[in-house]
């Protein structure tokens, strides 16, 4: 308890300035709710004797549906988790099996099950050393770090930081552990309690490390109860010394990965500060080197010697697609994309070579917040963003392929509403908007003066969550009283892009251009 508070203090503040309550109500309240709804039903289970080992086979395919499910209910927080998940991942979770069934085997092969203890104890399962209750486990392992993953998302999406977060993971798993005193006895009940307030403090840190925080977790938590059955089952000497070694090699295997990980999650968030240049279908990594310009042809390199009539150099939180074919007299207009929270630039690569096939400079922009493994936020201050753009863009501004008189925006969720407001508060500098389910934000009192077009194309889910759907509305409520054009496009689904993104959102860019130029 000492070192999480510790940690708090090293945090961030303890609690944010900003939080829909009502959102962040529903969303742990659905989770109670899962969470409880599936428990319970694993009980009645349990009542008709269709417990861990008796019938493993319904607890694996249970927990496996509720895992399902809880990916289901939970695609908004579990978006970034999600996306970045590979088929590879899928073999971590056969990994945990592996593990069990190692440990069960070695056990059963050279231990002897704690005779006392497990009449002592008859609840506690793993003491038995049965191979069906590692595959069945293995399940609810899955199913509950599914849950658990939503639960550490949606309190960070909310504003709350690592440090807040870990200290109110601590009272909640240290109390959901309290009642399993009464089935497995005060000794492992005691047992239980320390060690959830341990994975209280080390499984949100896991879990926000980076995009492979979940598989962490899952391993720790799998690497629990398998060490936990060659803690206590009984060993001679010798055994009791390769038991040992065996469970400082798996503690030092997973320390081993847990730092491969961060060490990627590391490579990621430097890739994340590179400067990108994308001309046509030809990728280029800019690691600040001048990206050259001669007039207004659309080359980015000069005959050896030739000394160049332009640079640009890329800044390193950006990333650039420029369309191919000869520059348009007056340059490129350019498009300003800004991802959602809990991403970077890299997740608008597609995007950005999208906006680019439509005739639009795109340069996505990496937030200025880093909130661990690569992941940014924007932060809530819109006029700090504007401040923090021109900044960022400030090195291209000179390029004579680009115009940015005005500056069309679009993004995602939280890069979403920034692009409405940008362009509602500083109408001067932004132009078109292109906005994908905004969230939340703070609007001008009132419409500016329409000096210039600023057409908007608005998209979002009809089963998003209501704060989403109350910004859309409002969205459009201003724009109309703003007097400008917009287009409203809605797809079935929730906090994501449409299925068909890549038509609806590169027609909308065409909107922006198109109704810009109309001026």
């Amino acid at each position: 308890m000492v070192a999480c508070a510790s940690l708090a203090l090293a945090g961030s503040p303890v609690w944010p300035a900003d939080i829909a309550w009502n959102d962040l109500l529903v969303a742990v309240l659905s989770w109670v709710a899962v969470w409880v709804g599936l428990g319970g039903g694993f009980v009645l289970l349990v009542r008709r004797s269709w417990d861990y080992i008796q019938g493993w086979h319904v607890t694996s395919a249970y927990f496996l549906v509720g895992a399902a499910l809880a990916v289901a209910l939970f695609r908004a927080p579990l978006h970034s988790v999600v996306t970045a998940f590979e088929p590879f991942d899928v073999s971590w979770i056969l990994v945990g099996l592996g593990i069990q069934l190692l440990v069960v085997w070695f056990a059963r092969r050279n231990g002897r099950p704690p005779a006392k203890r497990i009449d002592d104890a008859p609840h506690v399962y793993w003491l038995r050393g049965d191979p069906r209750y590692a595959v069945s486990k293995t399940f609810e392992i899955l199913f509950q770090q599914t849950m658990l993953v939503a639960l550490v998302h949606i309190l960070a999406q909310a504003g709350f930081s690592r440090s807040t977060i870990v200290l109110l993971a601590v009272p909640v798993f240290g109390l959901v552990h309290v009642p399993i005193a009464r089935l497995v006895g005060r000794y492992f009940g005691a047992y239980y309690f320390v060690f959830s307030l341990i994975a209280a403090v080390l499984m949100p840190l896991l879990i926000l490390s980076g995009p492979k925080g979940f598989v962490l977790s899952y391993l720790l938590h799998v690497g629990f109860y398998a060490g936990s059955q060659m803690l206590f089952w009984d060993w001679s000497r010798r055994e009791r010394t390769l038991v040992t070694i065996a469970i400082v090699a798996c503690a030092g295997g997973l320390a081993g990965l847990w730092s491969g990980v961060a060490t990627a999650d590391g490579a990621i968030a430097e890739r994340a500060t590179e400067g990108v240049l994308v001309e046509g279908a030809t990728t280029h990594r800019a690691t600040n080197e001048p990206m050259v310009a001669e007039g207004t042809g659309a080359e980015s390199t000069t005959a050896k010697g030739a000394p160049p009539r332009a640079e640009t150099t890329v800044p390193r939180t950006c990333l650039v697609s420029v369309p191919e074919g000869a520059v348009p007299r007056g340059g490129w207009p350019v498009f300003v994309l800004m991802h959602g929270y809990g991403t970077n630039k890299e997740d608008f690569d597609e995007l950005a070579r999208v906006v680019s096939s439509r005739g639009a400079v795109a340069i996505a922009v990496d937030a200025p917040q880093e909130i661990g493994g690569g992941r940014r936020s924007w932060g809530p201050d819109i006029h700090e963003t504007h401040k923090y753009l021109q900044a960022q863009l400030a090195p291209l501004f000179e390029d004579p392929r680009f115009d940015f008189t005005p500056i069309h925006v679009g993004g995602f969720s939280q890069g979403g509403i920034r692009s409405l407001l940008l362009a509602a508060w500083y109408p001067d500098v932004y132009g078109g908007a292109l906005s994908v389910s905004p969230a939340g934000g703070d609007w001008p009192d009132a419409v500016p003066e329409p000096t210039q077009p600023h057409p908007l194309r608005l998209v979002y889910g009809t089963q998003d969550n209501q704060r989403i759907l109350e910004s859309a509305t409002h969205a459009e409520t201003f724009w109309r009283e703003w007097q400008q054009p917009f287009e409203v496009f809605t797809h079935p689904g929730g906090h994501h892009f449409p299925g068909d993104w890549v038509q609806v959102l590169g027609d909308g860019v065409t909107q922006i251009l198109t109704q810009s130029a109309a001026k």
